[in-house]
């Protein structure tokens, strides 16, 4: 079914004469006569503001293998959710930051929780202890602090849980909130992308900082140090890119669920991969660490591991 005729199904639907429509869409009766007789096609803000104004997605819109069976199936899924008025989306919003500080905090634990293992190596620390106490000290610090990052971020879902509807996509919108959230990201778009740079800026200059370290300390057996300030300043760019991220993505959740809907459909594919990957890692770092006993070097494992998967996520995003 082309939208053409979806277009006239709907308006008559409505019972909406094309003046009316045309009105409502901004435009001349003439355009709206021209999409009806496919002699013209709607841009996608037109299409989007159909799409609000005939109550259905923009998917039905504009995927010609979509029918009026379809529209009937996605109206009574649409029936059957729960509606977020202003007032509720608002209080989502400024909530939004708080949780996302909490978990920003917990990617922290898990990154700098490597420091201790790092310079457990170091002579000049506790030098009249045995190596294997500080190293055996140092594994239990750093999963010490690897559980309460996941604590807090336990935490930190709990405190959304009234919110799980709308990260699921399993809510319609009322009036007025879709306009209300594209005017706040609007109006956040310059600090998003300064505050995008900082992060991206400070991961690429941790690396330069590795570099310029690792070189100055050269032959002092300092590598330990060099480990913990790289690792600082790595922590640092990703709070800041984890908490814009956790922000702007709940402003886009809440935007449009039809596409979170969506979104959450294609992410399922990729947990089980995640769910193996991970235990493949985990195992593969402590069955090595434990029969080597080198856990001043294993821990390498976990920035490689995250980069790889890292990659794996933006190609698939890239097919998408």
């Amino acid at each position: 079914m082309i939208l053409a005729d979806k277009i006239i199904y709907l308006r008559k639907q409505m019972q909406l004469t094309q003046e009316q429509l045309a009105e409502q869409l901004d435009v001349s009766r003439q355009s709206i006569s021209k999409w009806e007789g496919s002699l013209a096609t709607p841009d996608l803000n037109k299409i989007m503001a159909m799409s609000r104004i005939f109550g259905v997605s923009t998917d039905f819109l504009v995927n010609d293998q979509m029918t009026l069976d379809d529209l009937n199936q996605e109206s009574k899924v649409m029936s059957e959710l729960p509606v977020i008025d202003l007032e509720q989306a608002n209080e989502y919003l400024e909530n939004l930051p708080k949780y996302a500080k909490k978990v920003s905090h917990s990617v922290i634990l898990f990154i700098v929780a490597i420091i201790p293992i790092a310079l457990a190596d170091l002579p000049q620390i506790m030098p009249e202890t045995k190596p294997d106490i500080k190293i055996a000290g140092a594994v239990s610090l750093a999963f010490l602090m690897v559980a309460v990052g996941v604590g807090q971020l336990i935490l930190a879902h709990h405190s959304m849980r009234s919110y799980r509807q709308i990260g699921q996509g399993e809510v319609d919108l009322a009036y007025g909130v879709d306009s209300y959230v594209r005017d706040r990201i609007e109006k956040g778009q310059d600090q998003h992308v300064k505050r995008l740079v900082m992060g991206v800026g400070t991961c690429i200059a941790s690396f330069a900082a590795l570099i310029f370290l690792a070189s100055y300390f050269e032959g002092q057996d300092l590598d330990g140090i060099v480990v913990m300030i790289w690792l600082l300043i790595v922590a640092l760019g990703v709070y800041i890119l984890v908490r814009e991220g956790i922000i702007w993505s709940g402003y886009h959740k809440l935007m449009d669920p039809q596409a979170q809907r969506r979104k959450r459909s294609e992410e399922a594919r990729n947990d089980a991969f995640a769910t193996i990957y991970w235990s493949i890692v985990t195992a593969g770092f402590l069955g090595y660490s434990f029969l080597t006993k080198d856990w001043g070097r294993s821990w390498v494992v976990w920035p490689i591991a995250g980069i790889l998967y890292a990659a794996f996520e933006a190609i698939v995003s890239l097919k998408r």
